[in-house]
């Protein structure tokens, strides 16, 4: 297996690693935080609760939960009282159900925003911020806004408080340049992306965070969790896929003998042609895999053309098996 794991030393923010760390540190995450918060919504805030990795369990027992990346609750000046709340959540990986799971997130997180008894108006405003490398909408924009709206006269103001913010870091449309700057540091947190006073600052910051000897030791611990987990669901998946292959191209390729020479065919000759088949999917399964070809293995289970391509790339040739 080919080691694609980054070193502590390349991670960048939109690292899931690092974001979590340099949020959990308190100087990085106010500064962090502030800036993807102001940047992002136009909004000055004030008194800031930072809550990391929080767990938002489901209603019931029997009801789906989930783990928000991080928190900001701001506080009234004179009171303990939250007035916004935003849920900061950097995405490296492309889900399709995006949208629904914003929308998840954000209904699960208002039940717990309020208390019973207390009015629906001291529910407070509540901001998702999606970062994504990706553009999940396709307009090249770096900052897409969804709100709830009355469908017929749009000019209406329907203010339930909600808003979802989806920031693409390479969207060339929208958005302020002092958030454009943010983004890209955050994409690829070098030193030369830190370009205003507040990104060197942040810069300082992350590089500390790389250079602390726990963190470091805490990244490797991770990653060999992680490796031994995917070398495990690797090995599993590698058999069953092997497994599905070689079931369906038998089946097809008996179909096929027992078309041509229907009054020749016997249990005997069935189990010979299932036999080289077999031979002649195992080698091809066995070549992927020592080749790291996971994808093409998975692709060849439910693209019959593509697996006739991979036969022909290794010269096999279970076309022409006929019975003696």
């Amino acid at each position: 297996m080919k080691n694609m794991q980054k070193s502590i030393r390349e991670l960048d923010l939109l690292d899931d690693f690092l974001f979590t760390e340099a949020t959990m540190d308190e100087r990085t995450a106010n500064l962090l935080l502030r800036l993807i918060i102001e940047r992002s919504t136009g909004l000055k805030v004030g008194r800031l609760i930072i809550r990391t990795q929080r767990v938002v369990n489901g209603v019931d027992t029997d009801y789906h939960g989930m783990r928000m990346d991080v928190t900001v609750e701001e506080l009234e000046e004179e009171e303990d009282t939250i007035i916004q709340f935003f849920d900061i959540e950097p995405n490296n990986v492309q889900r399709v159900h995006l949208p629904k799971r914003s929308r998840f997130y954000q209904a699960l997180a208002d039940v717990k925003l309020l208390e019973t008894g207390v009015d629906y108006d001291r529910l407070p405003n509540m901001w998702t911020i999606w970062i994504l490398p990706y553009d999940p909408f396709g307009k090249n924009q770096m900052v897409y806004t969804v709100k709830n709206r009355v469908e017929e006269f749009p000019e209406v103001e329907y203010n339930d408080g909600v808003i979802k913010l989806f920031l693409y870091t390479g969207g060339k449309e929208g958005g302020s340049e002092a958030l454009k700057m943010l983004l890209r540091y955050i994409e690829s947190s070098k030193i030369e992306n830190a370009v205003d006073e507040e990104l060197k600052e942040l810069h300082t910051n992350v590089e500390r965070l790389k250079s602390n000897a726990k963190i470091g030791v805490k990244y490797m611990q991770m990653q060999e969790v992680i490796k031994y987990r995917v070398e495990e669901a690797l090995e599993e998946a590698s058999e069953e896929l092997a497994r599905r292959v070689t079931e369906r191209v038998t089946e097809e390729v008996t179909e096929r003998v027992t078309e041509e020479v229907t009054e020749r065919v016997t249990e005997e000759v069935t189990e010979r042609v299932t036999e080289e088949v077999e031979k002649t999917m195992a080698k091809l399964t066995h070549i992927l895999l020592c080749d790291n070809r996971y994808e093409d293995l998975k692709r060849m289970t439910l693209d019959d053309a593509y697996r006739k391509e991979l036969l022909a790339e290794f010269q096999m040739d279970i076309e022409n098996i006929r019975p003696e």
